[in-house]
């Protein structure tokens, strides 16, 4: 590195931990007294209050539902990996279904379901059940709606394993069992709690789904009820904004060294073995019956909302009314929900593909900058979107011109929120992929006399195009996915919502579920297509202009 680019690196990302880092402090320094009198009525405050039992709630609900995604997704990714070539395929294709799906969508569908039943004479939550039937139900929502997560992080963590390290444990006289339990299981820790830190995060900051279902007793919902009710000049709601961090920052340092990317290895000879079965048919058979399962957990939620969408709540088994002209209507009023979210969306994947390919330029420099930016990108896992939502919407109750202009600003908040939560998978798929690159492309672009900014323009973008095009779409795709931080920075807003929150806000209306169902299908439907895209760019058109020797080893390398 010269002096200018480390210079101007360090500028970049002092800028950025600034952006970041004053709202967060701003709003915590605000709520720290300045006596011990102050600290005291602080504890108070917290004691009596319902935080510490919603806070230990929440991190039980977490662990549970990691739990039982576990117990899902491990037997599957040994599927995934050890199976012929058919299974191998149709694992991650169906276990994809869930993961567009949002969650409180599966639950808007067991409710309708539960209605219904209830309607038939069979009440699937009694009167005299406590509301801790409810909360097993929330586990399982979210254990089926996650388990892909660990599903294919630990796929990536098995392919990295290589077949020699377990035939030389069968060879040293080790069982089968023995030698999966001592040599396989823990070269793929790292990728498992990658994937089991990454679901409990997502369900630390989860609103809509603990709504759906009518619980209010956990962190993130008495958060936005509080909101709602008190406005954000409430104290309390700072010392649930510290008791959600604390316990994100928790889960984060629990999984750090496996949410940090591993560096990408120098080039090898050999590519790792991949793990397979002797007996191909034998497999086959007793994998049969977990892929039913998936494929039943994988397409049940999209059947019955296609269900809804077709049929009036009622007893009968098949639909009462179908009528395709009704759909076009629900379609027709669903178009300025549509025109804002498509902006909105392509603001965030904007903002993802500038700041995200900013910091992945640092990160993939060598030296102490390069590990300072990883660093800090890093630790934004720990900041839960609805915390950083938060201290936007504190931020700007203190400027006068900033209140006047927030029905406009707050589109651009949103924006940023959901772009700043995306930013350690953006940035690593940009520093992954310009390492790969290396300098053997920009030398001999050199030697032939390609220099200065058409160096950058022939040689380095196209080898990143493909990249950034899918860092694009992830960033569309979460603005579209996103409703945590949409009820905290869009409530009460003039502007026609986006569509996530009017899907939200029509599945909770009474005889609202057919045009709330009809959105959601326009949702997943999208996410399916984005997902799609996104996978033939990683897996295609990124890999197109890499080095052979370098696409060896990073043929088992994580995306």
């Amino acid at each position: 590195m010269t002096w200018a680019s480390a210079g101007f690196g360090v500028v970049l990302l002092m800028l950025f931990i600034a952006l970041i880092g004053v709202p967060l402090s701003q709003l915590f320094i605000e709520l720290l007294p300045i006596d011990g009198g102050g600290l005291d009525a602080l504890r108070q405050l917290w004691l009596q209050s319902s935080l510490p039992q919603s806070s230990l709630r929440t991190a039980v609900v977490a662990l549970l539902a990691c739990a039982q995604a576990s117990v899902l997704a491990v037997p599957l990714a040994v599927i995934a990996v050890r199976a012929n070539l058919t299974l191998r395929l149709l694992v991650p294709l169906l276990g994809l279904l869930p993961l567009v799906m949002p969650p409180f969508v599966t639950a808007a569908v067991l409710l309708h379901f539960a209605d219904v039943l209830q309607l038939g004479g069979l009440d699937l939550w009694p009167d005299e059940w406590p509301v801790s039937g409810r909360l097993a139900t929330l586990v399982q929502v979210y254990a089926l709606h996650f388990f892909p997560v660990i599903l294919f992080s630990l796929i990536v963590g098995l392919k990295r394993v290589d077949r020699i390290f377990y035939e030389s444990a069968r060879n040293l006289g080790a069982g089968r069992f023995t030698a999966w339990r001592r040599v396989v299981l823990p070269l793929a820790t790292a990728p498992y709690v990658l994937g089991a830190g990454l679901v409990a995060l997502r369900i630390v900051e989860d609103v809509a789904t603990p709504l759906m279902l009518d619980i209010d007793n956990l962190l993130a919902p008495q958060f936005v009820l509080r909101l709602a009710a008190a406005g954000p000049g409430d104290p309390l709601l700072t010392l649930a904004a510290l008791a959600m961090l604390t316990l994100s920052a928790s889960f984060v340092a629990l999984a750090w060294s496996a949410l940090t990317p591993p560096p990408i290895r120098p080039a090898a000879e050999v590519c790792p073995q991949p793990l397979r079965w002797r007996h191909p048919s034998g497999a086959a058979l007793l994998a049969t019956p977990l892929i039913l399962i998936l494929a039943l957990l994988a397409l049940a939620p999209l059947l019955g909302l296609g269900w809804i969408s077709l049929a009036d709540l009622s007893p009968e088994p098949l639909p009462v009314s179908v009528d395709l002209f009704d759909h076009q209507a629900l379609l027709a009023d669903t178009w300025p929900i549509l025109s804002a979210t498509l902006t909105y969306a392509v603001i965030t994947g904007v903002l993802l593909l500038v700041v995200g390919g900013a910091l992945g330029w640092l990160s993939s420099t060598p030296g102490v900058l390069g590990r300072l930016t990883r660093a800090t990108v890093n630790g934004l896992f720990a900041v839960p979107g609805l915390v950083l939502a938060f201290a936007c919407l504190q931020t700007a109750t203190q400027f006068d011109w900033v209140q006047a202009a927030w029905p406009n600003l707050a589109w651009l908040a949103l924006a940023a929120v959901v772009a700043v939560k995306h930013l350690p998978f953006a940035g690593y798929l940009i520093a992954r992929q310009r390492r790969l690159l290396g300098r053997g492309g920009q030398e001999s672009a050199l030697t032939l006399g390609v220099a200065g900014p058409a160096l950058y323009l022939r040689v380095v973008l196209p080898a990143l195009i493909g990249t950034l095009a899918a860092v694009f779409l992830i960033g569309f795709a979460a603005a579209a996915w996103e409703l945590t931080a949409v009820l905290v920075l869009l409530e009460g807003s003039p502007s026609p919502p986006p569509l996530t929150l009017s899907i939200f806000q029509t599945l909770q209306t009474p005889g609202g579920e057919r045009t709330g169902a009809a959105q959601a299908i326009l949702l997943v439907l999208a996410l399916l297509a984005l997902g799609a895209m996104i996978y033939r760019l990683l897996l295609r058109h990124c890999r197109r202009f890499v080095p052979v020797v370098a696409r060896r080893d990073a043929a088992t390398e994580p995306l």
